[in-house]
């Protein structure tokens, strides 16, 4: 048999097995999770998890874990996971109608601590000129990470050409006269404690260049 008899014979069987697939399950649920953070779910964090299932037969929809609590806030579509320290966790859909229970699909999710904020020295993201006239420190996730965490600065300190000043929550007028009398070229070292949504304190540092 040439190669392109058995291309073709190949081809031919495995439309053969697809047809028959979608066949034997047509009438079967066919459940599907999606979730915003991409199949990871994060420690101390309210992670969504938006169930789909075909052909449920107007059945409710129903996610269980071990080791992950799961909860559906009222008049919503979606399901909050919060996972605790395992580094994976298994979700089970079933459905039911109030007295029996099906179970459909399980699907596996990594977990991980939430990923580490981004720094801004005002409006300057971190390694960018600095902003010597800013007055706030930020530390939130840049448009690009589907994230909603908020983080507390719990305490800061600025360096410039040796002399540092110090302070705590996210204010730094104190600091304004050594960023604003910083030479063109100078670096900015900040350093910061932050407390995140999930209960983890960071440290963080970032440098910043000044610009004149």
């Amino acid at each position: 048999m040439n190669a392109l008899k058995l291309f073709t014979m190949k081809t031919f069987l495995s439309l053969i097995s697809i047809t028959l697939t979608i066949t034997l399950y047509a009438q079967n649920p066919i459940a599907a999770l999606e979730s915003p953070e991409l199949n990871v779910l994060y420690r101390g964090y309210a992670n969504k998890i938006i169930p789909a299932v075909s052909n449920n037969q107007g059945k409710t929809i129903i996610l269980s874990s071990e080791g992950t609590q799961i909860s559906k806030p009222e008049g919503t579509d979606y399901f909050v996971a919060k996972p605790g320290r395992d580094s994976k966790v298994s979700i089970a859909i079933s459905l039911t109608d109030g007295h029996d229970t099906t179970f459909v699909r399980e699907v596996e999710y990594r977990v991980s601590n939430l990923p580490d904020p981004t720094l801004y020295l005002g409006k300057s993201r971190i390694g960018s000129a600095a902003d010597i006239n800013a007055t706030e420190l930020h530390v939130k996730y840049p448009a690009e990470v589907p994230l909603k965490a908020s983080f507390q600065i719990t305490k800061w300190s600025i360096t410039v050409n040796g002399e540092t000043i110090s302070g705590t929550g996210n204010n730094i007028k104190s600091a304004s006269e050594l960023l604003q009398n910083a030479s063109d070229g100078a670096v900015v070292f900040v350093q910061l404690n932050i407390l995140s949504t999930d209960g983890i304190t960071r440290m963080r540092t970032g440098n910043w260049i000044v610009e004149k």
